[in-house]
């Protein structure tokens, strides 16, 4: 268990570091487009992107959860899996690549924005194999790979953006130059994933691929439903209101994707650990998830509370005037953040018992209510109206995915440990709350401070805990040495 632990914690500082390289170079080119361009080529550049994630949705076809559940169940097939996925993956990418480029001229984009869009979904043929071999390092719980990768191809992005703009490029070039790092990470990315697979050998079976295009169908009807889910109302803002609302709106979820790097991590780290748990040991698999569930509320609660009163600090630092909107936005939607990465452990808990109607039919709802409401109030309540909803949604597709986890005889969360730390972080809110429009960054001090007392003095933490702990700092000592 304490080398479980351990490997998990590991993973999640190397996944971290994986999306935190991806996440601030992705942040740091719209920071530059805002900068150099301003908020309506900004808008452009984030409406290509969110078609290039619709197109990967299609090539992805849900081979990349599949891979790592059946690798980490049987590491010695990786070679079958990934030699068949990949073929499939690029026969994949080429259709979408060309619907893509059918439907854009009928959308009524401005011909900047159509020719991002265009450039910007060849990619998909690299990325799309890059996913698998990322879905082959997380089966191998060889996450430190996945950090090299980001970190590299990261750096060259934003230098490389920056040398753009700074000598009065478009924001057609920046995506020229995105799509071109695109190849580069996957270049890069054979060069490491050739560390771990020592015999790989080309094994396509037509008669398997198809068999696993229907047994990947539930991964990639999940995969829909969350884009819908999360991108729906990019789409939306765009149609209903004008690429500098999506602007706006994107300012907003830059911040809020630093915040779901914790998320991130606690997803990809827990995934192949459940998967062989759940076959080898289910009874150590349910403490586990008291455990992380209790660790993630203790983490999420006070982080939630802090961004809230700094939103719009945070936004002016980051953007500058003329984001006020966005910052309105984040003291919205940082509340999901709870429920978000909580969800993370429910889905994929769900995932490794082979539940995964169960889990479509949850985000299949959530999904519905998110287009129906967006279209219903967007043009009432324009943005505002996008964030309460995706607030709510959050906490929706959690509840259900809370209820049918316990439907698997699994104990969701402990009650008692759950008032104590909604008592911690009510203490933690009001001391903020009166001490912010004062002194807002000692206020946020004052609270931690007191936060921390509060979980220590009612026991959240215990003995077991501490010992836990320390042993898990033993073996981060130890492993880090072998590394």
């Amino acid at each position: 268990m304490i080398s479980t632990v351990t490997k998990f914690v590991t993973n999640i500082g190397y996944n971290i570091i994986a999306d935190l390289s991806t996440k601030l170079s992705n942040s740091l080119v719209i920071l530059l487009l805002s900068y150099y361009l301003g908020v309506a080529d900004m808008g452009s550049y984030s409406l290509a992107h969110t078609f290039f994630t619709f197109g990967l949705l299609f090539s992805y076809w849900g081979f990349g959860n599949l891979l790592t559940r059946e690798i980490a169940r049987d590491r010695n097939s990786y070679s079958k899996y990934l030699s068949n996925f990949s073929i499939l993956r690029l026969i994949f990418a080429v259709i979408i690549l060309a619907i893509i480029n059918s439907i854009v001229p009928y959308l009524g984009y401005v011909e900047q924005t159509q020719q991002a869009i265009r450039i910007i979904s060849i990619g998909i043929i690299a990325n799309t194999i890059i996913n698998l071999i990322y879905a082959l390092f997380i089966a191998f719980e060889e996450l430190k790979y996945l950090s090299m990768i980001s970190i590299t191809v990261g750096v060259l992005r934003v230098i490389g953006c920056f040398v753009i703009l700074h000598l009065g490029g478009s924001v057609v070039k920046v995506v020229v130059f995105s799509t071109l790092m695109e190849f580069v990470s996957l270049a890069v990315s054979l060069l490491f994933v050739s560390r771990i697979i020592k015999s790989f050998y080309i094994n396509f079976d037509i008669k398997f691929s198809f068999q696993q295009i229907i047994k990947a169908f539930p991964f990639f009807w999940i995969a829909v439903l969350v884009i819908l889910d999360s991108q729906v109302e990019i789409l939306v803002i765009s149609i209903i209101l004008n690429e500098s609302f999506v602007g706006f709106y994107t300012a907003m979820n830059t911040i809020m994707g630093g915040l779901a790097l914790f998320s991130e991590g606690v997803r990809n780290a827990v995934f192949p650990i459940f998967a062989r748990y759940q076959i080898n040991s289910p009874e150590k698999l349910k403490k586990m998830i008291l455990i992380l569930v209790k660790y993630i509320s203790l983490i999420t609660f006070p982080i939630a509370i802090s961004v809230f009163f700094l939103a719009e600090e945070i936004i002016l630092l980051l953007f500058g005037s003329g984001y006020e909107i966005s910052g309105t936005l984040l003291k919205i939607i940082v509340w999901s953040f709870i429920g978000h990465t909580l969800k993370v452990v429910y889905i994929r808990l769900l995932m490794v018992h082979d539940k995964e109607k169960l889990l479509a039919l949850s985000l299949l709802v959530s999904a519905m209510l998110t287009l129906v409401f967006n279209i219903l109030l967007v043009p009432i309540l324009g943005l505002v109206g996008v964030a309460i909803i995706r607030l709510v949604t959050t906490y929706i597709l959690l509840f259900l995915c809370m209820y049918f986890v316990s439907r698997q005889r699994y104990r969701i969360i402990e009650p008692f440990d759950l008032f104590r730390i909604s008592v911690a972080s009510i203490i933690l809110f009001l001391s903020v709350f009166l001490l912010h429009s004062l002194l807002p960054y000692f206020g946020i001090l004052i609270g931690l401070i007191l936060y921390v007392c509060a979980v220590w003095f009612s026991r959240v933490i215990d003995r077991s805990d501490i010992k836990l702990w320390n042993d898990v700092f033993h073996g981060l000592i130890h492993r880090s040495a072998i590394d």
